[in-house]
């Protein structure tokens, strides 16, 4: 991204996040000193030509810009924030093949942050272009987005990103991932039996697609039984099995283990709370719309960390007064709004106001994602 003073480039641990950075910082760079800034010249007798992201330019001269050019400006530039986010997903995908499949889960993680970076930058861009561009060079309105961004959005950009991880990311034994698999399940589960009973905790797996892996076979999985696992951020994601998948293992070579096909449950990812119904005091018990059968499982992520360590990191970072204060409002109306129909809304509006700061919040951005 574009960095101010004060900060530092993101540090990704993959090649492919490392070079899509650098591409997305050039291409921010190259909008500014070029597309941009080429609205200011429409006004003159010179013809100007400016990219229509269609093939073939737009051309004005004596030109004021309102009306119809106003129309143009955001048509262009919602359909090149389109057209770029698909190419750079598009050169993510073609370099996954190269790496093995835990380096591209990965690598599309990072992607995912950067990509999300390069839209709200270019969002931000356009909105404060097009509120200078109908100023007087003395006075300027207030600013206003009619780009028409849906396409290009984080919802959109969620959906790319799941569909490589299936794609790209799906485990199988069978095809040679035993030991990536066995090196990969660090993550802790937790299992409940369909009718909330008989909950196991602190069980070693991989979550991976549509596919959950234990060599857990202790387990009764049936159709039905849920696995719970929790996130970074203090959520919880639920799955559902749908096919337990028992492999025997093979002459030793292969222990036996579970391919587990599970779907992710109609609701969102829910805070603990929503899902553990009642807490109290120090190693409750945890229990889940039944008796307590549960046993102690701890949960200290809290979403007030989440912004707690924003306010942090913003108070760290030596910004300016004004662009301090209006991230930290950014923050708080996000805090605010926790849990209730409008945080997305509210989250946006900070992916956007933080689009030149990705290196001041780094991996939080991930975990902020996650309350969506």
């Amino acid at each position: 991204m574009k960095m101010q003073k004060g900060e530092v480039s993101m540090s990704f641990k993959t090649t492919i996040g490392q070079n899509l950075e650098l591409a997305v910082q050039q291409e921010l760079s190259r909008m500014d000193n070029e597309w941009f800034f080429k609205w200011h010249f429409i006004g003159e007798s010179k013809t100007i030509e400016i990219d229509s992201f269609r093939g073939r330019p737009i051309r004005y001269s004596g030109i004021a810009y309102s009306g119809s050019a106003i129309e143009v400006y955001w048509d262009t530039i919602s359909r090149y924030r389109k057209i770029k986010v698909a190419e750079f997903f598009n050169s993510v995908e073609l370099e996954l093949l190269k790496y093995a499949k835990n380096v591209r889960r990965q690598a599309i993680a990072e992607a995912v942050g950067i990509i999300k970076m390069f839209a709200a930058g270019i969002q931000k861009r356009a909105v404060e272009k097009d509120r200078i561009l109908r100023g007087d060079r003395i006075n300027f309105p207030k600013p206003h987005d009619r780009g028409r961004w849906g396409e290009s959005g984080v919802d959109a950009i969620d959906h790319r990103a799941a569909a490589l991880v299936e794609g790209y990311c799906a485990m199988n034994i069978k095809q040679g991932d035993y030991y990536v698999i066995k090196d990969m399940m660090t993550e802790e589960l937790s299992f409940l039996k369909a009718d909330c009973s008989g909950q196991v905790d602190s069980i070693k797996g991989l979550v991976t697609g549509k596919k959950l892996f234990t060599f857990n076979i202790s387990l009764p999985v049936t159709p039905g039984d849920r696995f719970l696992r929790k996130l970074p951020s203090g959520l919880v994601e639920e799955y559902i099995v749908e096919n337990p998948g028992f492999q025997s293992g093979l002459g030793g070579a292969i222990e036996p283990h579970y391919q587990i096909d599970i779907r992710r449950s109609d609701a969102l990812p829910a805070p603990a709370q929503t899902i553990i119904n009642k807490i109290q005091g120090e190693n409750a018990r945890i229990n889940i719309n039944s008796v307590d059968n549960s046993q102690n499982l701890s949960v200290s992520t809290s979403d007030d960390e989440i912004f707690k360590k924003l306010k942090e990191k913003l108070l760290g970072a030596n910004l300016a007064d004004a662009e301090q204060q209006h991230l930290m409002e950014a923050i708080d109306s996000m805090e605010s709004s926790k849990g209730t129909p409008v945080f997305k809304e509210k989250y946006q509006g900070f992916m956007v106001a933080a689009a030149n700061h990705a290196s001041v919040f780094g991996a939080l951005m991930g975990a902020l994602a996650l309350m969506l």
